[in-house]
């Protein structure tokens, strides 16, 4: 789907599991692993209008990292990112501040899982109620939500 992809993980572990499935599923020419995700380092790859998608998922930094001034870098861009407000002092102040700053450059809105239906796979069938919902489960705290950020600039085009 894209030309190019940046997977930004400061894990060293998590890096040599990401070459491992990028070798496995032969993306050794799109897919570039890059260290910390920081201002410098994603503006050295988002720079001079050029358009992306971004997906960030970083355990509660993503208030501290999307400023004013990255996502004005990153204007063009569409950026879908995990919230984590449950992992930070004063999180939800936090997360609505974000969402306040983000509102004078895109579109945004919140979006989370609304439905389960693990009924929907016959692989499942012999399973209890309880066992096909811990299927789909991922052992969170709390229902998830993210910020998705659509750029205006692209709206009007």
């Amino acid at each position: 789907m894209f030309e190019k992809v940046y997977a930004f993980e400061s894990s060293v572990i998590a890096q040599d599991r990401l070459r491992q499935n990028i070798e496995i599923n032969k993306c050794n020419d799109i897919i570039k692993i890059k260290g910390v995700a920081n201002f410098e380092s994603l503006k050295n790859i988002i720079s001079n209008g050029n358009s992306a998608v971004i997906l960030i998922d970083i355990e509660g930094f993503e208030f501290e990292l999307l400023n004013e001034e990255l996502l004005k870098c990153f204007s063009n861009c569409y950026v879908i990112c995990e919230l984590h407000p449950t992992l930070v002092l004063n999180g939800y102040e936090k997360q609505h501040q974000l969402i306040s700053r983000s509102k004078n450059i895109f579109n945004s809105s919140i979006i989370q899982r609304e439905t389960y239906n693990p009924n929907q796979f016959i692989e499942l069938d012999q399973f209890s109620d309880e066992e096909r919902l811990i299927a789909f489960g991922e052992g969170r705290n709390n229902n998830m939500k993210w910020l998705v950020l659509e750029p205006k600039t692209h709206l009007n085009n």
